[in-house]
């Protein structure tokens, strides 16, 4: 999910205080090196960030569940229950 939004985002330029562009990149898959620890070896390893993206729209529909306001109110003794 990471590298997809990395992937689908813009990079910020300091020097001019604006978005630029990655240029061409491969939305679907990334490399990455895997580097596990205490072995001391790496190896590059593709990584489905097209199914990434799909994570991070879940994970959005999930914050916004989330940040729903009202659905719950305090107790009142002597109120109906639900």
């Amino acid at each position: 999910m990471q590298l997809a939004i990395y992937a689908n985002g813009l990079p910020y330029m300091a020097d001019t205080a604006t978005r630029g562009s990655w240029g061409d990149i491969n939305k679907e898959k990334a490399i990455i090196i895997h580097a596990p620890a205490g072995t001391g070896t790496c190896k590059l390893v593709w990584v489905d960030i097209k199914e990434g993206w799909k994570g991070v729209q879940f994970a959005m529909k999930v914050r916004q569940w989330r940040d729903q306001k009202g659905l719950a109110t305090p107790f009142e003794q002597g109120e109906d229950s639900a």
